[in-house]
């Protein structure tokens, strides 16, 4: 045995007669202990231990459970993995704390066959689920009309849409999609959150609309219906869960800012978790070092950046990962959706754009995985569409497109792209190339 499990009882449950086994099932527990370990996914930085105490669980899961509403025989179907906090919590916990019946498929299977997924919410007349974005896209472009034809998802009360960024555009092509098979617009309910609050932060509740802002160059909000290249749409991730509290502040700082100024995330309530597992230490905490006193309260700073808008949260991406170029913030998110969209030989959901200093100036650079039909086209044919593509929606220029083959750009186990790793990677490349230039 490891041995960080010296001298701890170890009980072998199989063993163990019944009515011995009973007598083991009653526990005394204080909310404050702690109920499980949640790993960060490491998307910018090493994984963390997250320490979440009973307390945080059962707040949280009750704050879920309220968005999806009362009045309902709930069943829960899911595939994403427990290893994630919207498995572990949203998919697992809530179900067991609950009462609710629980349907779950491996994650593999999902991704292999992603209609199983949706036939698993007719055959056992689903009411909740959730998945990253990437799912509904999955969807929306893997699974049949033949296949549509025999899904029935009336039973859909809450379709949590979360764990990364909310595209507009899947929501609507998995409306679209799945509009005839009884899918309720109204159920899908686009949400934020993360480990460090146990999970869920904010969610659309299914009788509200869905708010899409856009949000131009020059960081101004606009209406969605007010088409402009240089604009991004942004989608509403709801208002906060429970007693849980959200201001925006200034990055860095502790001022608070006005509805509609971007700026960093940071969150108060019974849903945040005491800290971090410290290296050195198995059993002690670390206090979560990105604390700040706003009106009396501590607030957990995310990293994440966003903005408020008619007390509704709209996230714009992470603060590890803003682009700097010429003075104006880039969201990555922004130029990586403009590249995938620019030509099929990018796979989508497959480009990480980043920058690098040449010359004492930051250049903008996209890494991309192509698409293995397109194994054999020019490189200069899509580094030219791709330029031109940045340069009319976004305002910037292209340094340089960087294409690699299927499966190689650097991912979490939970499928999040590691933007901070990629751009280490190739600016090591960048340099070991330069190097035996100046060899030579």
């Amino acid at each position: 045995m490891p041995c960080v499990f010296h001298g701890v009882p170890i009980i072998d449950i199989d063993s163990l007669a019944e009515k011995i086994a009973a007598d083991q099932c009653e526990a005394t527990w204080k909310p404050s202990e702690i109920s499980h370990l949640q790993y960060t996914s490491g998307s910018t930085s090493k994984p963390k231990g997250v320490i979440v105490s009973h307390e945080n669980v059962i707040n949280n899961c009750r704050d879920i459970a309220d968005v999806a509403g009362d009045g309902v025989q709930h069943t829960v179907v899911g595939w994403v993995p427990f290893t994630h906090d919207m498995g572990l919590v949203g998919l697992l916990c809530l179900p067991v704390l609950m009462g609710f019946p629980f349907v779950f498929m491996q994650p593999s299977t999902f991704v292999m066959r992603p209609h199983l997924w949706l036939e698993a919410i007719t055959k056992y007349g689903g009411t909740i689920s959730a998945a990253p974005n990437f799912a509904f896209q999955l969807c929306a472009q893997r699974i049949s009309e033949a296949r549509r034809r025999d899904l029935d998802l009336q039973s859909l009360v809450a379709l949590f849409n979360g764990a990364e960024r909310v595209d507009a555009s899947t929501l609507t092509q998995f409306c679209q999609a799945f509009e005839a098979c009884g899918l309720s617009a109204n159920a899908l309910l686009p949400c934020y959150g993360m480990a460090e609050c146990t999970l869920m932060v904010t969610s659309r509740r299914s009788n509200t609309r869905l708010v899409v802002k856009q949000l131009d160059e020059n960081g101004k909000l606009h209406d969605q219906h007010a088409h402009r290249l240089s604009s991004v749409s942004l989608v509403s991730c709801g208002t906060p869960t429970g007693t849980t509290k959200v201001v925006i502040i200034k990055p860095n700082e502790s001022e608070v800012l006005p509805s509609g100024d971007v700026g960093e995330i940071c969150v108060h309530g019974s849903s945040v978790t005491p800290g971090y597992l410290t290296a050195h230490d198995h059993m002690q905490t670390k206090t979560h070092g990105a604390l700040v006193c706003i009106n009396g309260l501590q607030y957990f700073r995310t990293g994440d950046l966003g903005f408020i808008d008619n007390e509704e949260l709209f996230v714009t991406g992470r603060q590890k990962d803003m682009i700097i170029l010429a003075g104006r913030n880039v969201f990555p998110d922004d130029i990586e959706k403009i590249v995938e969209e620019s030509h099929e030989g990018i796979r989508s959901g497959r480009a990480i754009a980043f920058s690098i200093n040449v010359d004492t100036e930051e250049k903008l650079v996209v890494v991309a995985e192509l698409a293995n039909k397109f194994v054999q086209i020019s490189q200069d044919e899509l580094e030219n569409t791709t330029r031109i593509a940045i340069a009319q929606q976004a305002q910037v220029g292209l340094h340089e497109l960087c294409l690699v083959r299927s499966g190689e750009l650097p991912r979490t186990l939970s499928g999040k792209k590691q933007r901070q790793q990629c751009a280490a990677m190739y600016k090591d490349v960048w340099n070991r190339s330069l190097e035996s230039k100046l060899a030579n």
